[in-house]
């Protein structure tokens, strides 16, 4: 009996104690990984481990790492510590409870380059067997990619539940527009210029799917200055409010 007490205690201390160890040993990924997992009930997959990865259309470059299992999980680990960071820092700001949602787990896959139909991208969804899983690139994604993908999880989500949940959204685009279909590489080396009202960023006008992650990403990154100048999609942000609120909640303290 008190090696059980012993052990709850010790078990509580450790629960107690993970968020000061993850930010004062962050640059330990193995620590860092633990601490976001439990804290907001994702699992993350990284390095070697993304050989596990059965995306159908998503090859996942993982660099390879020598020496004894240990030194290659600890290797793998390191490489991937500053994108650890940018995925606790996206998703630190969704409500407590909001990736219990998606069930059985959200997943996240940290690969160095990640290709979808053999094209670079910065990250990806899909929705396999049951499981919501999200790739991301540690080499092209950057802080706020995470949201990016994460909506392409939450409109899989609101679509089982509502199917023409989008089906008014061309009206929110200027009129003649249509999606160009055609995804650019994001380490292409070419300027873009800042786009019209309507889009977040040139990557919007890939299709409708990739407009609402873009605008979405915005929503969870941009202040009130730089949406103050964009009317337009603020209409489009509103809406997709509209539609994910019911399901998931207040996204935003304070609503």
């Amino acid at each position: 009996m008190r090696r059980m007490v012993s052990a709850l205690l010790l078990f509580l201390l450790l629960c107690l104690a993970l968020p000061a160890i993850a930010t004062t040993l962050g640059d330990v990924p193995e620590v860092f990984r633990t601490f976001i997992e439990h804290r907001y009930g994702v699992i993350i997959r990284m390095g070697d481990e993304c050989r596990d990865c059965k995306i159908e259309t998503v090859e996942l470059m993982i660099t390879p790492e020598e020496g004894t299992p240990f030194q290659k999980l600890a290797a793998g680990e390191k490489r991937f510590a500053g994108l650890l960071k940018n995925l606790d820092h996206d998703i630190a700001i969704y409500p407590s409870g909001f990736f219990s949602r998606f069930q059985p787990a959200l997943r996240f896959w940290l690969a160095d380059r990640v290709l979808v139909d053999g094209h670079r991208v910065a990250g990806c969804f899909a929705y396999t067997d049951g499981n919501y899983e999200i790739v991301l690139s540690r080499l092209d994604s950057d802080e706020g990619s995470p949201h990016h993908e994460i909506w392409h999880a939450m409109e899989h989500f609101v679509l089982e539940r509502e199917p023409d949940a989008f089906g008014q959204w061309d009206r929110l685009n200027p009129g003649g527009f249509a999606y160009t279909g055609v995804y650019p590489d994001p380490q292409d080396g070419q300027s873009r210029p800042e786009p019209e009202d309507w889009f977040a960023d040139e990557y919007a006008k890939v299709s409708g799917e990739e407009d609402r992650a873009t605008a979405f990403r915005a929503l969870m990154t941009k202040d009130a200055a730089w949406w103050s100048s964009r009317p337009c999609l603020k209409k489009k942000a509103e809406f997709l409010l509209e539609k994910a609120e019911p399901v998931f909640g207040k996204l935003f303290a304070g609503e």
